[in-house]
Order: structure tokens, then sequence, then C-alpha cells
């Protein structure tokens, strides 16, 4: 019995060969499966990427829509302020131009009035003095200026002032260092005159105030006048002028019917509204 039960030794070898190759096979079955699966999961994950492809397209799509104008309003923007910025230092620019120029054109201005200070043929060989206008009054009742010149230098009551265009006004009031001069658009301002240069109808020419025209008075209406004629200063009695200054030229006469006088105005020919120099006429109204 106990030699009917004993393995034999050559029987030993026969049984490890098929445990070894039943390992064998699980790991190839093992490394079957993982392949297959690995194939398997390589197909299931190109088909989810696809199929998020489709999904996401539609949404990257209106996500670019929307961020788009906003980048184009961003960068709009800041074009804008830069524009804004460039136009500004434009706008700085012309001004500054502008203010040189308006400087430029004064200082032309002030250099032709000197100009023709120099060569004032109506003033004959009465001596002069040169002022500067150094401040002014306009008012509905009073149109004056100051002058930098007053008795020290020899100015006194009544003297006329002149520009290189003609007659400016007259001395009203003097100081030691200053003098008033009323204009002759003063409401207060009378003075003789004669129209058609000098060889035409005396008159009296008033001021209207600042800015406007003189109103010439007593010129018949038999008296031909005509629009641009010349009009100069002529002593009359209590005159505060000398004869033959430049006043201005007629800009308008009107005759109604049935009326004893002309209605004649004047325009200046001194722009009394820019003066900066003048000349003060050492020359004062005779005694009564």
């Amino acid at each position: 019995m106990r030699q009917a039960q004993r393995r034999p030794a050559s029987q030993g070898p026969l049984l490890v060969r098929p445990r070894s190759a039943l390992a064998l096979l699980a790991l190839a079955a093992v490394t079957l499966v993982t392949l297959g699966f690995g194939r398997a999961t390589g197909r299931y994950v190109a088909s989810v990427k696809s199929v998020a492809r489709d999904v996401v397209a539609p949404v990257d799509a209106a996500v670019r829509a929307v961020v788009r104008p906003a980048a184009n309003f961003v960068q709009g923007a800041a074009s804008y302020s830069s524009l804004r910025v460039e136009n500004a230092k434009l706008r700085a620019e012309v001004a500054r131009l502008k203010v040189t120029e308006a400087g430029a054109a004064a200082t032309r201005a002030q250099l032709a009035q000197l100009s023709r200070l120099e060569h004032l043929s109506f003033a004959g060989n009465l001596p002069k003095i040169p002022a500067d206008v150094v401040a002014g009054t306009s008012s509905n009742f009073e149109v004056t200026v100051q002058l930098d010149k007053g008795g020290r230098a020899g100015v006194k009551v009544g003297m006329p002032v002149v520009a290189g265009g003609g007659l400016v006004g007259h001395v009203v009031a003097v100081a030691l260092d200053r003098s008033t001069v009323q204009l002759v658009t003063d409401p207060a301002s009378a003075l003789g005159v004669r129209l058609g240069g000098g060889t035409g109808s005396m008159g009296l020419a008033v001021g209207q105030g600042a800015s406007s025209p003189l109103r010439v008075q007593y010129v018949p209406p038999q008296q031909r006048v005509q629009v641009g004629e010349a009009v100069v200063t002529t002593q009359v009695q209590g005159g505060t002028v000398p004869s033959g200054i430049p006043v201005g030229a007629v800009s308008k006469v009107t005759l109604r019917p049935g009326a004893l006088q002309q209605q004649i105005t004047v325009r200046p020919y001194v722009n009394l509204g820019n003066l900066a120099f003048v000349s003060i006429l050492r020359w004062v109204p005779p005694g009564p």
C-alpha cells in the first residue's frame, strides 16, 4: 500500500511545467486585455476629443464674438485718449500762435503810429511833445485818455493832441507828469470844421460817444456834400484847435425835405480805440 501511494521521482517536472505555462498564459491574457483596453481607450479618447471639439466650437466662437469687440473697444479707447491729448496740444499751439500773432500785430501797429508821428505835415512848424497813452476812460458821458506827460514837460490846457492820421482831441486837465485829453468823440467835444478838405462849407463837429461817428451841424441844404470827402479843422472864435488838422471823412449824408440843415456824419481818421503814441502840439487858443 505504501509503495502504491509513493510518487515516482520522474513525475515532479511534469507537475511544475503546467503551473509555469498557466502563469505565462495568465500574463499573456492580461497583456492582451491591456493592449485591447489601450486600443479601446485610445478610440474612446479620440471620440471624446471629437465630441468636445464639436461642443466647444460654438461656445468658443461666441466668446470670441464677445471678446473681440471688447478688445477693439479698449484699443479704440486708448486711441481716442491719445487723439484727445494730441488735439489738446494742437489747440494749445494754435492759441500760442494766435497770441504771438496778436502781439506781433500790436507791435506793428505801434511802430506804424510812431513812424507816422515823425511826418506830421499838417502840424507845420508847431513844436511837439511826444507822449504815451497810459490809460483811458470811456462812458456815455466822457471819452478821455491819460498821457504820461504833464506840466513838467510843458503841457498846458487847451493844447491839441494829434496822431499820424489827424486830430485826437485836446488837453483838458494837467498834472505834474500826467495830462487828460478829451477825445473828439466825447459828447462834450465841439470843434469848428470845414468840408471839402478845407474848401467847402463850415460846420460844427460834435462827439456822439466812443466808437460812434461825429455829427456835423449847421451845413446848409444847398451845400453839396459827398460821402468820402475830407473834413479838417478850422479856426473859429473860441476854438480849441488850429486850422488845417485832418479830422475824418464824411460817411453819411441825409437831407430831409424842408430841413434847414443836412445831417452829416464823419468817421474819424484816427483809430481812437487803439491809441498808443500821440503828439501834443504846443499851441494854445488865442485869448479874447
